[in-house]
């Protein structure tokens, strides 16, 4: 049995599982330490005291056409939230942030073209980092974090009973594929799980001069476990139920920025990467499964292709989805322009390939390269507040797949035993963020 785990939401997010840019929509408009610190820990010594929240509402319309059949809509808004804060002490500073890195959620027909793939789900990554910084002189800080991540994982999903037991007995067996009445549904209830990690960086700051940032994130390695329940036919009483434990494996990343001022303005440019090949192969494991139910029909279908209920239950072990995933390089511009004393302005463009490649796209794990535009201000409403704000348009192009490597009839342990994905998949997303600073100091 194929768990789909990447397929565990049906609305898809910009490269894999990533919430679009870490620390926050405003990328550090009127305060680089306080939001640069989910990328680079040696921005936890700025000058002076800082803190800021920011939450952006995130809207998302991702449509997709299976075989030209009838088009698949899921949209909808949601909040993320920013929270950070750096405090310095003479050449050594303290910093403290809480994010959410990963996302991904939705819901779908439950008899729609898309629902082998997801039906319902919800994945969450939350992390907290405490970073500290030193500076052994004015023009340079390193810094390191030690970082905590807390996943979460709900998912429901049609199944094909048929090809999961062709996959176990092999083709011969001559289990049907495809037959409504082999169809059930698997859920995956209450995942959860906590890993540690570790970040590092470097910030090089002559006064008056280019700055430059380089920061590396590490991978994040966890394990969720919880409970899942398995109805082998939609049409019978019998379900089995018991515990699973899910490996993911987040990507590393690595960050190198550059501000070059020009008078009292400043350009930049971004070159970042992010590993995400480290879920190219998503391992989860089945224990203490029981069938809870008298019905014997179960085991009439079984025997009838030479199987008993533990035959069955020991061919649902261990199991690995391929989901194809691969490392990404992506890259920004932006500027960042002072109107008077006052105000500031941060337009810029971000660009991210997609992580997963065309043969490996279904509904449930569709990834888009984009071209993130966006407008960001802030405005100094007093000694020690200022208020931020942000626009952001990614643009899309569409996704026409004609070469998926998806089949029921694949074998068992190719971990791509899913319909094909073959079809149109489109996603608009824009987000609209918002925040508070506060600084002990002026800008």
């Amino acid at each position: 049995m194929t768990l789909a785990l990447l397929g565990a939401a049906a609305a898809a997010t910009l490269s894999g599982y990533g919430a679009p840019e870490l620390g926050g929509a405003l990328g550090g408009i009127g305060s680089p330490f306080v939001f640069g610190l989910a990328q680079s820990p040696a921005l936890a010594r700025p000058g002076s005291a800082q803190a800021g929240l920011d939450v952006a509402a995130l809207y998302s319309r991702y449509a997709y056409t299976l075989d030209q059949r009838e088009e698949v809509v899921s949209e909808g808004t949601s909040a993320v939230p920013f929270l950070a804060g750096a405090l310095p002490t003479g050449r050594f500073g303290l910093g403290a942030a809480v994010f959410a890195p990963w996302a991904r959620g939705g819901s779908s027909d439950p008899e729609g073209p898309q629902r082998f793939h997801s039906i319902e789900g919800a994945f969450t990554g939350i992390e907290s980092d405490l970073c500290a910084a030193w500076s052994p002189h004015d023009a340079f800080t390193v810094g390191a974090a030690a970082r905590v991540v807390h996943v979460s994982l709900d998912s429901t999903r049609a199944v094909d009973t048929g090809a999961m037991l062709n996959g176990m007995l092999g083709d011969d067996a001559g289990v049907p594929v495809g037959d409504p009445f082999l169809e059930g549904t698997q859920s995956l209830v209450g995942l959860s799980g906590w890993a540690p990690a570790w970040a590092l960086g470097v910030h090089l700051a002559p006064r008056g001069g280019t700055t430059i940032d380089a920061a590396f994130r590490s991978a994040v390695d966890t394990t969720v476990a919880g409970s899942v329940s398995l109805v082998p036919s939609n049409d019978l009483e019998v379900y089995l139920d018991g515990d699973v434990a899910v490996n993911f494996v987040f990507p590393a990343e690595a960050l190198l920025a550059v501000r070059v001022p020009l008078g009292p303005h400043f350009v930049g440019a971004e070159l970042g990467w992010i590993g995400w090949s480290s879920l190219a192969a998503v391992d989860s494991e089945l224990s203490g499964l029981a069938v809870r139910s008298d019905d014997s029909a179960l085991q009439s279908i079984l025997s009838s292709y030479g199987m008993s209920q533990a035959d069955y239950i020991d061919g649902l072990g261990t199991q690995s989805s391929q989901t194809g995933m691969q490392d990404i390089v992506t890259g920004g511009l932006w500027g960042e322009i002072a109107l008077g004393e006052r105000f500031l302005l941060r337009p810029g463009l971000w660009y991210s390939p997609a992580a997963v490649p065309d043969d490996y796209v279904h509904p449930g794990n569709a990834d888009f390269a984009s071209l993130d535009l966006r407008l960001a201000g802030a405005w100094r409403a007093s000694e020690h507040w200022s208020l931020v704000g942000s626009v952001d348009y990614w643009l899309s192009s569409s996704r026409d797949i004609d070469g998926s490597v998806h089949s029921l009839a694949a074998p068992a342990d190719s971990g791509r035993v899913l319909p094909p994905g073959n079809g149109r998949y489109a996603l608009d997303v824009a987000r609209l963020g918002a925040g508070v600073l506060y600084h002990a100091a002026a800008w």
